[in-house]
């Protein structure tokens, strides 16, 4: 479910205004949240209404979570700026060729998306150096400003080489051209890249933490779709779409969208309760699979953190003793590999970890076994 414009985008005025505040004041930015909160509807949302007032911006977005390696973060950015930069595809293939001369480069369409990507032959550091040093002046060397996010950013401490922090920093860092916008939804991994003293990226950015939106102002705007839809739905049915949902983003959009799609006009609580059963009924066999993938202990855990909901004492004799877990360290273990697994989210809150299965599909459905 992407950014379908800005008349089915929800509230976020203080954080669209923080980014277009750092926008305009040359500062780059951390945006963090949990996985499928909105940080992708933030930043395209941003980008339109940057665009509304900065028609020259050039605006860039590139997911880099299924990248593993220099090499593929350097394909993968370098297809998303010529796309950008070059609005026809022969002044792609001819930007590209200035660019990478000397090198393996090869342009090719992708076959979903129709759009032009590059490919380069990147075996060995120099080349690697090079090429990213090229598309990062291709950028400076801009004549109208540009706004790059690059989503699930932490995934280049995944990388083999060892040295991409200070690569990336020490380009970046010399652009006067190019605001940033560092994402990502691994809080763990994310952070410590702009904390930790010992990093490249420490103290670069300004960091903005996406949090739940407001419960009553969710339900207004949700209230309001739904009336132009010619659908008839009291306000205790929304209550308990929003409180199920844990009022997450997309688990309350995709909810939402299926009731839409409903040929009635009136949804009572009985007929919303069965389309939800429905719904967990028909993830049943990807959930079967991805609990499979899981030691013994670590379902338990799992299935005792979603029962909870959110879980403030793990080690505590009573959360153990109500779900039949063993020892204090060996829950804290698995707690660990599901955090880093990605299937449960670790918050602070008031200086303590806060836990929470952050599939609310997947936390509900346990929730019925």
């Amino acid at each position: 479910m992407g950014y379908a414009g800005p008349e089915y985008f929800c509230n976020r005025e203080k954080e669209v205004e923080n980014l277009t505040e750092a926008y305009r004041n040359n500062r780059n930015v951390t945006l963090y949240s949990p996985r499928r909160l909105g940080k992708t509807g933030l930043i395209q949302h941003f980008f339109s209404e940057t665009q509304k007032t900065d028609s020259k911006v050039i605006t860039i977005y590139v997911d880099i979570l299924d990248t593993v390696d220099l090499e593929g973060f350097i394909n993968l950015i370098s297809s998303a700026v010529l796309n950008a930069t070059e609005t026809k595809a022969d002044g792609f293939i001819k930007r590209m060729t200035e660019l990478f001369s000397g090198m393996k480069a090869s342009f090719l369409l992708n076959e979903y998306t129709g759009m032009p990507e590059v490919q380069l032959g990147l075996g060995t550091t120099p080349e690697k150096e090079h090429s990213l040093a090229a598309i990062m002046n291709h950028l400076e060397n801009s004549t109208t400003p540009v706004v790059v996010a690059i989503d699930e950013f932490q995934q280049i401490s995944n990388y083999p080489e060892k040295n991409v922090e200070a690569l990336l920093r020490k380009y970046i860092q010399q652009q006067q051209n190019v605001n940033y916008i560092f994402s990502g939804s691994e809080k763990h991994l994310l952070l410590p890249m702009f904390s930790d003293a010992k990093r490249p990226f420490y103290q670069s950015t300004q960091h903005i933490h996406l949090k739940k939106l407001e419960f009553d102002t969710y339900k207004s705007f949700i209230q309001k779709h739904l009336n132009e839809g010619n659908k008839n739905v009291p306000e205790i049915v929304l209550d308990y779409i929003l409180n199920w949902t844990d009022i997450h983003t997309f688990y309350t959009q995709y909810v939402c969208n299926t009731l839409y799609a409903l040929q009635e006009e009136e949804i009572a609580l009985g007929r919303v309760k069965k389309l939800l059963f429905e719904i967990l009924t028909e993830k049943e066999g990807y959930f079967h699979t991805l609990t499979k993938l899981l030691s013994k202990h670590q379902l338990q855990v799992l299935a005792a953190v979603a029962k909870e909901n959110v879980l403030t004492e793990p080690t505590a004799q009573k959360f153990l003793r109500k779900h039949e877990l063993s020892g204090a360290a060996t829950v804290r273990k698995s707690l660990q590999a599901l955090v880093s697994k990605g299937l449960v989210d670790e918050e602070l809150s008031d200086e303590k970890p806060e836990y929470r299965v952050n599939d609310v599909f997947l936390r509900r459905w346990l929730e019925m076994r």
